[in-house]
């Protein structure tokens, strides 16, 4: 986690000196409260938190809905929170979220803070590095502090910012990591509802998925426990050599749901390859690459 924030240091630098030239863009369009909030309408919040006894979410309005502000579509659907203690040096960080479908229509981001670890919400990106990190990891911070959140939209039109006061007194850094942690896995639960099985392509067949699932389960992890493969090609693609034109395998797009012996269900992408020797496609072939980041699925949509 250092060493990703070390990485982050000139642009978070940057930023953190807009902090102290800048003052906060659309302040009256946020809302701050120890509790989940649900007004539609921008109102009277919370001023001032405790870190070692509140919760802290905030709701951030916009006058259309946040597809429009974010261009969201159901293959972008992420955006990204700047957080910093004003004036501290190190506790800053960039926040990647990502928004669930049924929540592109509304008006208003939801942000949760520091929330109730078990009913989180928030897929916290594919680090899944929620905003407690920021405030763990800085030095000797105590006391009432100011705290700035931005949220920056197309050419910072729509760019809202806002500064809220917390406590620091009684923070516990371990305590932080481990409600971060926490936050992280509740929020990847109830995103998980997000994601659907993809459409078969041309290609899929039940006995290409069957061998296919085969070859995954026996080659992958002891811990899978099920396994289902969806063929989203339409056909096979060759691979040739670049000098001679030989043919040395084919490939085809798949997706795959893997069920661990836990009960969590994750969904990937990647290329199954078939290599071809002595004139014809050794089946079932491997996995040639798959996705960085798989997607927690409920498993009732992928097994039924």
């Amino acid at each position: 986690m250092k060493q990703f924030l070390a990485s982050c240091l000139f642009l978070v630098a940057f930023a953190a000196t807009a902090v102290a030239d800048d003052a906060p863009k659309h302040p009256e369009m946020w809302m701050f409260d120890s509790k989940p909030i649900t007004a539609t309408a921008p109102a009277k919040g919370k001023a001032s938190f405790k870190i070692a006894s509140d919760h802290l979410y905030a709701r951030v309005f916009y006058d259309r809905p946040i597809k429009e502000v974010f261009s969201l579509t159901p293959e972008k659907y992420n955006l990204h929170v700047y957080e910093a203690v004003v004036g501290s040096g190190t506790a800053y960080d960039h926040i990647d979220l990502w928004i669930a479908k049924k929540d592109f229509d509304n008006k208003w981001i939801d942000l949760e803070i520091f929330p109730d670890p078990a009913t989180a919400k928030t897929k916290f990106g594919e680090h899944d590095r929620p905003f407690h990190y920021a405030f763990a990891y800085a030095k000797g911070l105590t006391g009432p502090q100011q705290v700035y959140f931005s949220i920056g939209a197309q050419a910072d039109k729509d760019e809202r910012a806002a500064v809220v006061a917390v406590d620091f007194t009684g923070l516990d850094a371990d305590k932080l990591v481990a409600d971060a942690k926490a936050t992280a896995e509740s929020g990847k639960k109830a995103f998980a509802s997000n994601f659907g099985l993809p459409k078969p392509g041309s290609l899929h067949s039940a006995a290409l998925a069957k061998q296919t699932e085969a070859m995954t389960k026996k080659l992958g992890s002891k811990d899978i426990a099920q396994v289902k493969v969806i063929f989203t090609a339409d056909a096979w693609e060759l691979e040739r050599n670049d000098l001679t034109g030989r043919i040395l395998s084919r490939v085809a797009d798949a997706s795959v749901v893997i069920k661990d012996k836990q009960g969590v269900c994750t969904l990937d992408t990647g290329l199954v390859r078939q290599s071809y020797v002595g004139g014809k496609f050794r089946a079932p072939g491997e996995w040639a690459n798959t996705a960085s980041t798989p997607q927690q699925i409920d498993c009732a949509k992928a097994f039924r």
